[in-house]
């Protein structure tokens, strides 16, 4: 039932089906039923509710890359940035060919300033997804700020080029 919300974008639906079934002992076990209940608080912008929903379903299974997800994104919402940096990286571990929790990963260090290493993350990103403007725009700021302005230019072109032809 929560799921079914989920998939139809009724955030508020599935929150309050989460809360009805969380009561539930055997669903309480689940751990995706507190995953399915982060990911529709995340919806709702209540993070500090998916945040210990998270918490609940990593408790059952530490190691779910998409509940690492989950609770590093209620982190990074809350501006928790040193705990989601963990937490994103370690998401990064556990699914290796995905690149979302490597794009969080990048933005951190990315604000905080540290431009050598989200220049490191934004390549990791480049190389799971060449096609993502967003990363070589903000790779090509990172290269900008320390100096290296023919890998900015690139960068910027590139991504230029890749909106010229995004049909988005």
């Amino acid at each position: 039932e929560v799921q079914a919300y989920l998939r139809a974008g009724r955030d508020r639906d599935a929150v309050t089906a989460y809360r009805r079934l969380k009561t539930i002992p055997a669903a309480a076990k689940r751990p995706q039923l507190w995953f399915w209940g982060a990911r529709a608080e995340l919806g709702l912008r209540d993070y500090a509710a998916a945040k210990g929903s998270a918490e609940r379903g990593l408790a059952l299974t530490p190691d779910d890359g998409e509940g690492v997800i989950l609770y590093a994104r209620a982190l990074y919402r809350l501006d928790e940035d040193a705990a989601a940096l963990v937490q994103f990286t370690r998401a990064a571990q556990l699914l290796p060919e995905q690149e979302y929790p490597r794009y969080y990963v990048a933005r951190i260090h990315h604000v905080h300033k540290r431009y050598a290493e989200a220049v490191e993350a934004y390549s990791a990103v480049a190389a799971l997804a060449p096609n993502k403007s967003s990363s070589l725009t903000y790779r090509g700021s990172c290269h900008w700020y320390l100096g290296n302005l023919d890998q900015a230019r690139a960068d910027f072109g590139r991504a230029i080029a890749i909106n010229a032809t995004d049909e988005e």
